[in-house]
Parts: structure tokens; sequence; C-alpha cells
């Protein structure tokens, strides 16, 4: 089944974001790689550009918790499937295929304090990631406020490895983070 208008520039748009950034990516470039008729954009998002950064940051807000929904299944132990996580992203990193959450980063802090719907919409995908983490640990016996706390600082470090990993242009940032996580 092919994919609506609306969806293919939501997802244009959220791939866009995580190669260039919010002020790099322009609503000419959206309506050409995504192939939709030029009109489209204001006619599904009449907030322009920072409404459909959104709608993208949602989109790629729902793929990572799809994402971290399967990894963390995978494994029966916390700290097994937060470890083979991590280290799954190292290996996508080197495949070239990693892309999943980590430019919410650049978003968070290129328009933090010039839209509040952007900051808001980054806020909820990382409190989401840090929830699915959370369920993870309290399976594993912690307490629920201890859970998000721990979850709170693992997400950092995925998060904060990940910029490291690609301002270095190395997994490395991530498999040291994968071998030292410690529940």
């Amino acid at each position: 089944m092919s994919k609506s208008t609306k969806e293919n520039m939501i997802e244009t748009m959220a791939i866009l974001l995580q190669k260039q950034g919010y002020h790099g990516t322009g609503l000419n470039e959206v309506i050409q790689v995504s192939g939709s008729p030029k009109g489209s954009i204001y006619h599904h998002f009449p907030g322009g550009k920072e409404a459909l950064a959104v709608a993208a940051i949602q989109w790629t807000q729902e793929q990572v918790h799809s994402y971290l929904t399967m990894q963390l299944a995978k494994e029966k132990t916390a700290n097994t499937a937060i470890a083979k996580l991590i280290e799954d992203s190292a290996n996508q990193f080197d495949e070239g295929t990693y892309f999943r959450g980590v430019p919410m980063i650049a978003l968070t802090l290129e328009n933090a304090s010039s839209s509040e719907a952007i900051r808001l919409a980054c806020k909820e995908a990382f409190e989401d990631w840090e929830r699915l983490i959370a369920e993870k640990l309290m399976d594993g016996g912690l307490h629920e406020a201890e859970a998000l706390r721990r979850a709170s600082v693992i997400h950092s470090m995925m998060q904060g490895a990940a910029a490291i990993s690609f301002a270095k242009q190395s997994s490395e940032p991530l498999r040291l983070v994968a071998t030292h996580i410690s529940i």
C-alpha cells in the first residue's frame, strides 16, 4: 500500500531533519524529495514548517518506540537487553544505517529557545523512550521511581554516546557505553 502525500511529507521531513537539521531543511526541498504537489504542505500543515517538523518528530518517536520495544523484548534481563540494544545501535552506525532519534538532540538544541512546539515534541519523544527502558528495568524488579531515574541516566548515556559517535565518525563511544553499562 502506498503512502499518502501527508505521510510521505512527514517521513521525508524526518529524514531531512535527521540529516541536516531544522534550519538546513527547506519546504521546497521537502516537496522536491517527497515528490508532493507544491500546495500540499500548507494544505496538510497549516502551521507550515514548524507543524511539519513536529509531525516528523512524532513519526521519529514512533519509529524509535517500535525499535526499542522490539530490541528490549529480545533479552530476559534488563542489563543484557540494554547492552545489546546499544551494541545493535553501534552495528547500525558502522553499517551506515543508524538514524534513529539521535538528531533529536540537535533539534532540541537548535530550537529549544525558538520553538516551544518543537521543544515539547522532542521532550515527549525522550520521555517515551525513557519509559520503555524503565519498564524493562521494572520487569527486573526495580521500583518505578528508581527505574525512571536509571532509565533517564541510561538514555542520556546512549544519546550522548551516539552524538559523540557522529562527531568522531566511530561507533566506539556507543560500544564503550554498551560494555560499561551496569544496571
